[in-house]
């Protein structure tokens, strides 16, 4: 060791004892500070605007393809040109000592050119909106992937250097090695194995134990080369069956390391961990799935930019655990000639495109981007929306809640393709539920995973035991805005059925008044109340929808067309009937956009020993108001004189464990023969609004649960409903993923406009007024050691 170790000092004396090694170093480092800082490049960490160095960590390869060959070109080839090789051979060094020694004073170099970079990390932090957020962990694993491939790219070099004596061609030589290996072997049909597909996950915060194991054997691959090189130099006759044998040998080696397990998550907030019941749904495939993304295109708005490549990211970890799942990108608008056709083609399965502004030669275009994949698997194919519902929010966070929501999206679509169908759901009809086209949008999310089927309780008159038999047979019940009175018959058959295990979700409320009743000459209506004889039902279970109707500063709008014949136009106005609801600690309304209802009742929790628990309510800003009551459209412009109660009303509340029969204690409609008097473990779900999950209708059928047309709103009611029947059903292992929450960087920009020269000059002049003190010092330390070695000779 101690040898190598003077090798080593020997190298480092020679680089920086002349000008060439300080301008090496100097020019990368010139070279990285204006294009990450400075030069409005692809690289720009300014333009990219995250609290992150991935620009840092895709620039550098490209110059390390320069900056080692041409630290390397003089390692070996200048010692062949002026005849010291042999000298060296002769010396007591082997020839590993030799080859390592030389190899080792690179990396060492190499590693002095990384330091100056640490720098960059200061100016992300203070430049960054918050900068506790800032993903070190990430970026640790950045500079492992830097320094695995410096690692390589010096064992490639030193391979140039020691197969010619002309520095020069040692240089050209190595440069061209490193670039084959970085991104030209894709030409050659090893696309997987170019290093920098290898790197992708290294830089995003994942660091692979065969990708690590992979870098070493190419290292150690052209060290050996290099040996054999070396030792061809004692040699005649120059034999190729020493080279054949190692290549054959590392690429048996490479080839094995492919199949080494084990990744680990360098991530701050372990985003790229896939949770076990994500697990449990990949490995359930059994067959190729393929997924198609239409994420894909030119001059995103970086924040599409970056959920692009997380989607791309989530779905590598995904393909990782099961080879039968693939993906690709498509841009649907890649070609002007078809791009139209594609827009339509995909309007058409559901996939609508969105429109954001982007900014091109400084000035703001609109762009078609389609956040959306599709995933076939056999004959089906499921849509997987990559955007969050909450269109509400600004862009970066919208960017960072889709981003937290992507594990959840595509893990749910692949559980759609495969999910069997084991469990039944009943849509209660003939009491004057919604029909069928106004819960369409709503049903459409549960048939992937259920049996639905229509089912009456009108048999219960006539045959009442087997209407209960028949219901018994369905795993959940589903009633939706009732009109018409249940008979005690109806209740005492709905009761036995909760009583044996069976979940039922009431979407209800007892004020029969709509938005369509106020479209009249007066803007006026009734709003009458009729509990549809169920009051004593939901009494006995712990709650009472009370004979009054809600009203909430925090609150949808309402469009209306103002004006006659042609000046009509239309126009949005706040509307206290229809608050807005969302709760952030619930997993069933975790991560959901806010939930809309319309003449909603408050629901008053009983005190009796029913667990019960809260799903949604309104805001402290809101109030209520008894029924019967005339509506008038002229409370919008008496909106802001709602009384504020500081209150918040129930809308929705969740029953569950060992309930008591609504009919405990009392006469039975009819008799069976297992009457039961408490609940297994049933579960009920009561929201006060019957209209919670009705889709409006268009000219071509339903339209989008949810989203409203005219104000661009989305709100999170199908989210809702679909979260409620699973967690019904006991199919809820995949809604905590909803829950799942990351934490994004930004540059702000008002920070950087701010300092921006002074950051370009601390990025680029500090590292350069480092390197210069040390050249200096360096200097000044050789001249006084040639001083004091010519005194010594003169006296």
């Amino acid at each position: 060791m101690t040898l190598i170790y003077r090798l080593i000092q020997k190298e480092w004396r020679g680089f920086f004892s002349s000008a060439m090694g300080w301008l090496i170093i100097g020019t990368y480092l010139i070279a990285s500070g204006l294009m990450l800082w400075v030069i409005d490049s692809p690289f720009n960490i300014f333009k990219f605007g995250f609290g992150h160095l991935q620009p840092y960590f895709e620039l550098t390869p490209w110059l390390l393809m320069v900056l080692i060959p041409a630290i390397a070109m003089r390692s070996l080839s200048q010692e062949m040109q002026q005849g010291r090789i042999d000298l060296l051979l002769m010396s007591p060094l082997s020839e590993w000592q030799l080859i390592l020694g030389k190899y080792l004073s690179m990396v060492g170099l190499i590693t002095i050119a990384f330091l100056p970079s640490l720098i960059y990390i200061l100016t992300i932090y203070q430049t960054s909106n918050v900068p506790e957020y800032v993903d070190t962990g990430s970026m640790l694993s950045g500079y492992l992937g830097l320094l695995v491939l410096a690692l390589t790219f010096a064992a490639l070099s030193l391979f140039a250097s020691s197969s010619t004596d002309k520095p020069i061609i040692a240089f050209i030589l190595g440069a061209l090695i490193c670039g084959l290996g970085y991104q030209g072997l894709a030409a050659i049909g090893l696309g997987e194995l170019q290093f920098k597909y290898v790197l992708e996950s290294l830089n995003r915060g994942v660091i692979p134990t065969k990708t690590l194991v992979y870098f070493i054997l190419i290292a150690a691959l052209f060290l050996h080369l290099s040996l054999i090189m070396v030792r061809q130099l004692k040699s005649v006759k120059i034999t190729f069956r020493p080279f054949v044998k190692v290549v054959m040998a590392y690429l048996i080696l490479i080839s094995l390391s492919i199949l080494i397990k084990g990744r680990t998550d360098f991530t701050d907030d372990r985003r790229y961990t896939l949770s076990d019941a994500s697990i449990k749904v990949i490995e359930k495939v059994d067959q190729n799935v393929v997924i198609d993304i239409f994420l894909e295109g030119d001059n995103f708005p970086r924040e599409f930019q970056l959920l692009r490549n997380e989607v791309i990211a989530i779905l590598d970890e995904i393909a990782v655990m099961n080879d039968l799942i693939s993906f690709q990108t498509i841009n649907p608008l890649a070609d002007p000639k078809t791009s139209s056709q594609n827009i339509e083609s995909l309007t058409q399965r559901g996939l609508n495109p969105m429109q954001m502004e982007v900014q091109e030669n400084g000035q703001l275009k609109r762009q078609l981007i389609f956040p959306w994949a599709l995933a076939s698997f056999k004959s089906e194919t499921v849509k997987i929306k990559l955007i969050s519902d909450n269109l509400n929010k600004d862009q970066d966070a919208l960017a960072t809640e889709s981003i937290a929501q992507l594990e959840w999206a595509i893990i749910d679509g692949l559980n759609k393709l495969i999910s069997e169908k084991t469990k039944k759901i009943a849509i209660l009809k003939g009491n004057g539920q919604l029909p069928d086209l106004k819960i369409a949008d709503a049903l459409s999310g549960l048939t992937y995973f259920y049996n639905l089927a229509p089912f009456t309780l009108d048999s219960v008159a006539t045959n009442p035991q087997a209407t209960l038999r028949a219901i018994q047979n369905y795993d959940l019940i589903i009633s939706a805005d009732p009109r018409e009175r249940f008979t005690e018959d109806e209740k005492f058959t709905l009761d036995q059925y909760f009583m044996s295990g069976g979940n039922i979700l009431w979407m209800l409320d007892n004020a029969d008044i709509s938005i369509e009743n106020l479209l009249n000459e007066q803007g006026a209506a009734t709003a009458l109340y009729d509990d549809y004889n169920l009051t004593d039902y939901f009494f006995s279970y712990g709650i009472r929808l009370n004979p009054q109707l809600l009203v909430d500063q925090f609150s949808a709008p309402l469009t209306l067309a103002v004006g006659q014949g042609s000046k009509t136009e239309f126009q949005t106005f706040p509307w206290p009937f229809s608050p807005l609801a969302s709760n952030p600690n619930q997993p069933i309304t975790a991560k959901l956009a806010d939930i809309k209802f319309d003449f909603a009742n408050p629901i008053e929790l009983l005190n009796n020993h029913v667990n019960k628990t809260v799903l949604l309510e309104t805001s402290n800003k809101s109030a209520s108001l008894g029924l019967p009551r005339v509506i008038n459209l002229d409370l919008i412009s008496q909106f802001d004189t709602i009384p504020d109660s500081e209150k918040k009303y129930t809308l929705g509340v969740l029953l569950e464990g060992q309930i008591p029969s609504a009919y405990h204690m009392r006469i039975a409609p009819f008799d069976i023969p297992d009457r039961k008097n408490r609940s297994e473990k049933s579960k009920m779900v009561v929201f006060s609004d019957g209209q919670l999950i009705a889709n409006a209708l268009g000219r071509n059928g339903p339209l989008e649960l949810g989203y409203d047309q005219w104000t661009g709103l989305r709100f999170g009611n199908k989210e809702l409903f679909l979260n409620t029947v699973s967690y019904l059903l006991d199919d809820f292992d995949l809604i905590p993923l909803r829950q799942k929450t990351v934490e994004l960087a930004f540059l702000d920009p008002e920070k950087i406009s701010k300092n921006k020269k002074l950051w370009q000059s601390i990025n680029i002049g500090l590292p350069l007024l480092v390197l210069f003190t040390v050249a200096n010092l360096n200097l000044l330390a050789r001249k006084r050691k040639y001083s004091q070695t010519v005194d010594k000779f003169v006296s």
